[in-house]
């Protein structure tokens, strides 16, 4: 019993393990919403920074490619004399100004480090390479018969040497061809590009860094999210288990025995335990009552004997051929009522009650219809049992006229019928009521057969 106790104590309590799987849930989908955010914004910044990457690069490349270009025109204007090639030079420097443009740009989103500063050493290069290009430009411009009035202000500032002065025109020409053509002026040029290509390999070993950085910070996310995800499915899975074991297992076992009237096994959740206690404590009380209510609509409640309901229920699964019934009635019982009063009467009903049950076998039923009349239907019996119901009813009369206090003498009459072969409950029953109707009419207190 204390196991049984124990064991209808144990298991889960719904509400708490709600309230407790719901709140695990909700931390980590609040968790996995942060993780994924935090990748949204680890993968923006990658891009943004592979954006800024690609936008430096070209910034850079930008400078070398308007250094390269203002030496393409110099050359052109030198090499050939048409002024486009000016014209498409100083469009260079002081409008398009691409190496301006990339410096600022360089500097606006590195600050000042040394990928800046490898970028500006570039620039300078390229300003400084500027002075000896507006000189050969000036040779030039001399040498092909420009009007130096016409020429860019960047020209006119240009003062000659006195050398240079004295140079006549196919001089000029191939000192202002020496001047872009020489090794001092490729060797100002690769420092150019060496500025250059240092500022894009730095610009690429910081690209690379910020990348392996979010790309770490990244790999560390989605393991987050994979671990959040195992979690929050991991409690999904257990919640459904729960229920299915706490729930769903106990109600599909009760299910069927509910429909069969059997109490339910106390198993599963505290609040599926208690109601299974709950409705076996109502089924049992409901099964002792309808056994009662049955008990007492079958059975007499003074004499405790069965009843007309209790009769016609039996005659229904009984052979009437095979069965002998007596009708008792209790004689004078009405004068009795009038001269003791009734409770002295159901003491006379009880007596006469309790000495049919001594006399009569177990096998044999015994009923009260009301009033004073009684019934017994013998079994397993037919007409040679004659002498032995004369024999029960002489006992039986004798044992009610010995005095007892508080009860009056008294005697019963008896009337009895015989199955036959084609008998009915019915027929019986009208048969054995003649019988008695001639022993009340002739001498009280005997026993009538019906011929």
């Amino acid at each position: 019993m204390k196991e049984r106790t124990a064991a209808e104590k144990r298991g889960v309590r719904l509400r708490t393990t709600n309230f407790v799987m719901v709140a695990i849930a909700l931390i980590l989908s609040v968790a996995l919403f942060l993780s994924v955010y935090q990748t949204n914004d680890s993968y923006e910044k990658t891009r943004e920074a592979a954006e800024n990457y690609i936008t430096l690069q070209k910034c850079a490349q930008s400078m070398q490619d308007s250094s390269d270009y203002l030496t393409e025109q110099v050359r052109g204007f030198i090499m050939t004399g048409a002024s486009e090639y000016l014209d498409n030079y100083f469009h260079e420097a002081n409008v398009s100004r691409r190496r301006d443009q990339a410096l600022a740009t360089l500097k606006e989103h590195l600050g000042e480090t040394e990928t800046y500063f490898a970028l500006e050493a570039a620039m300078n290069g390229s300003v400084d390479l500027m002075q000896v290009e507006c000189y050969a430009m000036r040779l030039a411009v001399d040498a092909y018969g420009y009007r130096l009035a016409d020429a860019p202000v960047e020209i006119q500032s240009v003062v000659l040497s006195e050398n240079d002065l004295t140079l006549d025109s196919q001089e000029l020409q191939t000192l202002a061809r020496e001047l872009v053509f020489n090794d001092a002026y490729r060797e100002q040029k690769e420092k150019i590009s060496s500025n250059t290509r240092r500022c894009l390999v730095g610009l690429e070993e910081e690209a690379e860094t910020n990348q392996t950085t979010e790309a770490d910070h990244l790999r560390d996310l989605l393991l987050q999210q994979q671990v959040l995800i195992a979690a929050l499915i991991a409690t999904i899975l257990g919640y459904a288990l729960i229920v299915s074991v706490q729930v769903v297992a106990p109600l599909l076992r009760a299910i069927p025995r509910i429909r069969e009237g059997k109490s339910i096994p106390v198993r599963g959740a505290k609040e599926f335990r208690f109601l299974a206690r709950t409705y076996n404590r109502m089924s049992e009380a409901n099964r002792k009552s309808k056994k009662r209510l049955i008990y007492e609509a079958r059975h007499d409640q003074l004499t405790d004997l069965l009843n007309r309901n209790g009769y016609e229920s039996l005659t229904q699964s009984i052979d009437p051929s095979n069965s002998v019934l007596l009708l008792i009635d209790i004689d004078h019982f009405k004068s009795i009522n009038d001269t003791y009063g009734h409770d002295v009467g159901d003491k006379v009903l009880e007596l006469v009650a309790d000495t049919l049950k001594a006399n009569f076998r177990e096998n044999d039923y015994i009923f009260r219809f009301g009033g004073d009349e009684f019934a017994v239907i013998m079994q397993d019996a037919d007409k040679n049992c004659r002498e032995l119901i004369v024999n029960k009813a002489a006992r039986i009369n004798e044992s009610l006229s010995e005095k007892r206090e508080g009860v009056p003498v008294v005697s019963v009459s008896v009337g009895v019928a015989f199955g036959k072969e084609e008998s009915e409950s019915q027929n019986l029953f009208k048969e054995a009521d003649i019988a008695l109707y001639r022993v009340k009419e002739n001498k009280r207190g005997g026993v009538e057969f019906f011929a």
